[in-house]
């Protein structure tokens, strides 16, 4: 099968009890999906692309941060993550009518592969619970093509042309280079090479 930007669902989950809150989202985005949950919900997801925190007592040491990509943070008195967006009440809906529609349709992929490594395809990061691998510019090229072809599987003549505009007639050891580090850096097996066949080893994608 071959993954695509639009079968990599957004995972957007709001934690409220607010039913007004949750209406007047639905009402204003009626296309957009999204989870309304209570606090001892959250723990199910093993990713999730945006979080909205609308409640004051709430328990997320067993949410890893490199689980979710935006937090953003309605509760006035507590600050949940380093990085989150940060709206005081009163707010206006429209401005977080805005960040929904934006990590909607933002195209930079965040996945989950083979269950437990999270692809941060904007940060350049591949997480899991023990580290975090930092890829480069190209490498992050190299792996996102992979990620988004058949059978996660490409020629090195395509990944010459698609990343570094070569002549696919054109010899190079540039992406041997690349593929070798990445190789190196990825969990083992992950990253087979075999002739001028570049494959990932990936039993599931979410």
């Amino acid at each position: 099968m071959m993954p695509n930007k639009s079968t990599l669902t957004k995972q957007i989950v709001i934690v409220t009890k607010s039913n007004l809150l949750t209406n007047s989202i639905k009402d204003n985005l009626p296309d957009i999906s999204f989870s309304s949950i209570n606090k001892d919900s959250i723990e199910s997801y093993n990713r999730i692309d945006l979080l909205i925190i609308d409640f004051n007592h709430i328990e997320l040491k067993t949410v890893q941060q490199y689980k979710i990509k935006v937090v953003v943070n309605l509760v006035n008195k507590f600050n949940f993550f380093k990085d989150e967006i940060k709206i005081s009440k009163p707010f206006k809906l429209n401005n977080l009518l805005k960040i929904i529609e934006n990590s909607n349709n933002t195209e930079d992929i965040f996945c989950v592969i083979n269950d437990d490594l999270i692809y941060n395809e904007r940060l350049y990061t591949l997480s899991s619970e023990e580290k975090t691998i930092k890829l480069t510019e190209k490498e992050n090229d190299i792996f996102k093509l992979m990620l988004l072809s058949p059978d996660y599987k490409v020629k090195k003549e395509l990944l010459l042309q698609s990343i570094w505009d070569y002549h696919p007639n054109n010899e190079s050891s540039t992406v041997d280079t690349h593929l070798y580090k990445l190789k190196l850096k990825l969990p083992e097996e992950m990253l087979q090479l075999k002739n001028n066949i570049c494959q990932l080893n990936i039993k599931t994608l979410v």
